[in-house]
């Protein structure tokens, strides 16, 4: 695909007050952080959790200024401010003591320069397991669903092992994308508490939406791709006023056309939404469409399962520097010390594409963050499309920036590109605005992540706002269900049945767990009750109160999970006693030309 390259001119898009993306002066290499160009925007921010007595210690790497401690829990919308008076300037630590075991709490820390850095971590004292996470609804592009039948059922099988209550629908790629939202309110209506996260698979139609230019380029000014619409299940959306007769057909976008109007999402998106759409990717020629979802499904089911593993350890590739306040990279500076540790974050000198690629091979990592004047097919001075083609690039999530390839449905783009090659399991846009991943740390989803990042804006906004928040671009690529910290489940469950009882036995768990925990369900689709008041430390266990012929049994590991930031219950991947087939088949047909 011919791609167009980045001017090096800088100008100041008036409608939007968003700069085109050109490079910036290059600096000299330093040690991380401490040089890095966009440090002083961000707070390398970590926490020490103990259970007696119970304390958070925040731990930061210095900042020249003083800085204030903030806090609040998941129930609370606004922060309390815990210190009286900033710390000083070599103080780069806070004990917090007003804390109990089980909640959940989130710091922020800011300096008192202007402009203020900001840092911000979720932790928590042996905070619960999470056994239920809500209902997902699985959208699936038919002709995909055919091809891929016994890989999406292990999909469905991996989703209800995590807790997930699945209801899969799969749609024709031509069906109007109102009448998919229209699918997607119907079956939230139907579920009693209403769902919580949306995974699209394969070529489910993309709404656009708006007249904007996120990246500064007005060529390049129009309608973007726009998954919020689907996630926001009772904002306005309109096709009325917005006048954008641009050369091309994808960002051309005219009233009546089935583009809408808004620039940003008109509500707060009640759902997770997260995209795997590997359509048009031809710079893999050796490989279809349909064998690059294969391999995405292949390698996500590796890693939930913990058959893949990535050092706990980050790499940062700023091409752009503070770059007039933006400071793109304070995404990777906020969200990567909370989940490997601040001492695990290293900050590649700009320009070293060499040095990026040695970084990504080899052991890899598991985060990524790099940004770059860029094209469809590039990161300048960092990487390309092609890369992720030939080289193995070994790292699960990752984190880009740059010109037009924010706008995702392109061929060939790079942002999808880790989901297409190598090990990538997800990816975003974050510059224009900045997203944040620090919720991960106590073992939220990326999905949750992309909706609280989505949602930021506004007077009250919880975290730094800049141009493009709440943007209709903003997206997720990839499975919006994983999460870090995967735990090796245990394997080859057994269920032998006799009157009145089921005897279960299963392979042990190659990690240090606490034990496991038996379910038992009506049907493979759940709903999934608790067996056990305990983690049993045996293999094997005895129930009393069999599930009848249909119903399904489930194992998983419990590990008291130690993370930079947290101390949590973290539950393995569900091990079952019946196969994937039996797990959330279609539950409708597919509707054909629009007109399901």
């Amino acid at each position: 695909m011919k791609t167009r390259p980045l001017a090096l001119t800088l100008f100041l898009l008036a409608a939007t007050g968003v700069p085109a993306l050109a490079a910036a002066p290059a600096t000299a290499p330093g040690v991380p952080y401490a040089s890095s160009r966009t440090g002083k925007y961000a707070i390398a921010l970590s926490a020490t959790a103990e259970l007696a007595p119970a304390r958070i210690t925040l731990l930061w790497l210095p900042v020249a200024a003083p800085c204030e401690v903030f806090r609040r829990t998941s129930d609370e919308a606004a922060w309390t401010k815990l210190t009286a008076t900033p710390l000083p300037v070599d103080v780069a630590r806070f004990a917090d003591t007003a804390v109990a075991a089980g909640i959940a709490y989130e710091y922020r820390v800011i300096s008192t320069t202007r402009p203020a850095a900001h840092g911000f971590v979720s932790s928590g004292i042996a905070l619960p397991a999470v056994e239920d996470r809500g209902r997902l609804l699985l959208l699936v592009e038919a002709e995909i669903g055919k091809a891929l039948a016994p890989e999406l059922a292990q999909l469905a099988s991996d989703l209800a092992g995590d807790g997930w209550a699945v209801v899969r629908h799969d749609v024709a790629r031509d069906l109007p994308v109102a009448k998919v939202k229209e699918l997607i309110a119907r079956v939230n209506g139907a579920a009693p508490r209403g769902l919580r996260a949306l995974y699209l698979f394969g070529q489910i139609p993309t709404p656009y939406s708006g007249n904007l230019a996120p990246d500064g380029h007005p060529d390049h000014r129009g309608a973007w791709p726009a998954d919020g619409f689907y996630a926001d299940l009772d904002g306005a959306w309109t096709d009325a006023s917005v006048s954008a007769d641009v050369k091309s057909p994808r960002q051309r976008n005219m009233p009546g056309d089935g583009k809408f109007d808004q620039n940003a999402v008109p509500s707060a998106l009640e759902l997770e939404v997260g995209r795997v759409d590997l359509a048009g990717m031809t710079n893999f020629p050796s490989k279809t469409e349909i064998d690059l979802l294969r391999h995405y499904l292949a390698k996500a089911h590796a890693y939930r399962h913990k058959q893949r593993t990535y050092p706990p350890t980050a790499v940062i590739a700023d091409n752009f520097g503070a770059f007039n306040g933006s400071a793109f990279a304070a995404t990777g500076w906020r969200s990567f010390p909370p989940l490997v540790g601040a001492a695990n974050v290293t900050e590649l000198r700009p320009g070293d594409a060499a040095g990026f690629a040695a970084a990504v091979t080899g052991a890899g990592h598991t985060w990524v963050y790099c940004c770059g004047p860029g094209s469809y097919g590039s990161v300048g001075g960092v990487t390309t499309t092609d890369d992720f083609r030939k080289r193995a690039m070994r790292a699960p999530f990752w984190i880009t920036f740059g010109s037009y390839f924010g706008d995702w449905a392109a061929a060939d783009v790079v942002l999808r590109a880790p989901l297409a090659g190598s090990d990538g399991l997800a990816n975003c846009w974050s510059g224009f605005p900045l997203w944040f991943f620090h919720p991960l740390a106590t073992g939220q989803t990326l999905g949750h992540c992309a909706r609280l990042s989505i949602n930021n804006g506004g007077i009250g906004a919880p975290y730094p706002v800049n141009p493009g928040a709440r943007g209709v671009h903003m997206a997720l690529m990839g499975d919006p269900t994983l999460r870090m910290y995967p735990v090796a489940p245990a394997t080859d469950l057994t269920a032998r049945r006799a009157p009145g009882r089921v005897s279960l036995a299963w392979q042990a768990s190659p990690d240090a767990v606490l034990g496991y925990h038996v379910y038992r369900a009506p049907t493979p689709a759940g709903p999934y009750t608790r067996a056990t008041r305990q983690p049993v430390k045996a293999t094997t266990f005895e129930d009393a109160q069999p599930v009848g012929p249909n119903g399904a049994y489930m194992v998983r590991a419990v590990l008291l999970e130690t993370t930079p930031s947290a101390l949590f219950y973290n539950l393995s991947q569900g091990v079952f006693d019946v196969p994937p087939a039996r797990f959330a088949p279609p539950t409708t047909a597919p509707a054909q030309n629009g007109k399901g």
